[in-house]
């Protein structure tokens, strides 16, 4: 996964950012389909933990960013969260627990063919 820290992508970012928080609030804000999809996900996804089991063997290139790694772990644990369901469930104490596998790190890498629209 190639994540561009250039300072010309830093800066288009922090412009984005800054519009959107001067923008006026609006009620009529057009929700698209990928969204209302994405809203019905999340009411359906349980409240559970994550676990990375293979966490400390990734390795990066450059560790000069610091929100790579965890951009990258977060996406490995959103696909976890996705796949809840197929998983053995862990509970402890009041929480829940569900490990991530090696695949969920490999479908990280940029092969989104497992979601279907």
């Amino acid at each position: 996964m190639w994540i561009d820290d250039s300072q010309i992508q830093d800066d288009l970012v922090l412009a984005r950012e800054l519009d959107e928080a001067a923008r006026p609030a609006s009620p009529c804000v057009t929700i698209s389909r990928e969204m209302r999809i994405c809203r019905a996900l999340w009411d359906h996804l349980a409240s559970v933990s994550v676990r990375i089991p293979y966490a400390r063997r990734i390795r990066f290139t450059n560790s000069k960013n610091r929100r790579n790694s965890s951009m990258l772990l977060d996406l490995v644990r959103s696909i976890v969260l996705l796949f809840q369901y197929q998983r053995e469930r862990i509970e402890i104490g009041t929480m829940i627990e569900v490990q991530a596998e090696i695949q969920d790190f490999e479908k990280s890498q940029g092969d989104l063919s497992f979601v279907k629209w």
